[in-house]
């Protein structure tokens, strides 16, 4: 399949409202060459230090909006969700490192109502009409509190104190079945260079993350017990192929999209690995750092440039 069609024309919903998703070219580009991590690489900065921002949109106004004013079904996006943080350009790097990102949850709002940005940065991206005035002003969405990931793409479990909070919080709606539209959950892709074939991670990669996890289980259980166990790639999902043996570089093996449903865990999702838990916490409109990490290897999709 060499285009990434979507379930739905406007992009994925969020909380049951479709949004427009970004293009492949705003995903970060990794590389497999062997070369030093992060941490190492002084032009990236040190682990700890606060990622930096290009764009300077944690100081603009927040302002909280409903949701439907932000993602209409049938109509063009109000929202707007930028990637940044670490460099999103990566010569080297290995599958082992993560890549921590900040994501900002902008959107447009009229020129009466807010002062316009004083990053001129900012000011480049926004619309402007025939005699260069402009059109709309930028703020921070602060109608999310919280990011939901994929399952099955992290590292970490929600806690049963989360859990507790959650059904608190759910038995408190006036009807349980109610959306909660404080959530906006998060679809990843990762692309070819050529920004429109999709690629799944190989099973032999999935292998090896799933050894990782087992290990790291086990050593958390019982450090000091050494066990021999082999550990065979998930294969849930996969629609015309099961995952268990998926060699990309094979031409007669064919990958239909994954579906969107955020709570069952799919193969086809777990070339991305987020070192978190499947709740990310949302503060003033934006997720400080959420690290993940690509785990398949660019040769084994022939890939010679990078993946987006």
């Amino acid at each position: 399949m060499n285009r990434d069609t979507k379930p739905f024309p406007n992009g994925v919903p969020i909380n049951g409202q479709p949004r427009s998703a970004p293009p492949p070219s705003t995903f970060p580009r990794v590389h497999d060459q062997p070369g030093p991590s992060l941490s190492q690489a002084s032009s990236l900065g040190a682990r700890t230090d606060k990622l930096p921002r290009q764009l300077a949109l944690d100081q603009l106004p927040i302002l909280s909006p409903p949701v439907n004013d932000l993602y209409r079904p049938d109509g063009p996006s109000n929202g707007m969700v930028k990637l940044q943080g670490d460099p999103q350009v990566i010569e080297k790097q290995r599958v082992e490192t993560a890549i921590r990102a900040i994501i900002d949850f902008t959107h447009f709002v009229s020129t009466g109502i807010i002062p316009p940005p004083s990053d001129p940065n900012i000011l480049a991206i926004l619309p402007r009409g025939p005699d260069g005035s402009l059109l709309t002003h930028l703020a921070r969405t602060g109608t999310f509190k919280t990011l939901r990931l994929q399952a099955g793409t992290t590292t970490k479990q929600i806690s049963k104190k989360q859990e507790q909070l959650k059904e608190q919080a759910r038995k408190g709606l006036k009807d349980p079945t109610q959306l909660d539209t404080s959530t906006v959950y998060l679809e990843t892709a990762v692309y070819k260079s050529d920004g429109h074939t999709r690629v799944y991670a190989c099973s032999k990669c999935r292998g090896r993350e799933a050894k990782r996890r087992h290990s790291k289980e086990t050593s958390r259980k019982n450090p000091s017990a050494e066990q021999k166990v082999k550990v065979e790639p998930s294969t849930t999902g996969g629609g015309d192929e099961d995952g268990a043996s998926y060699d990309p570089l094979r031409g007669d093996r064919v990958v239909a999209e994954p579906p969107w449903n955020p709570t069952t865990a799919d193969w086809r999702h777990e070339i991305i690995i987020f070192n978190h838990s499947p709740e990310v916490s949302i503060k003033d409109g934006a997720v400080e750092s959420l690290p993940f990490r690509v785990i398949c290897y660019g040769k084994c999709h022939a890939e010679k440039t990078g993946f987006r």
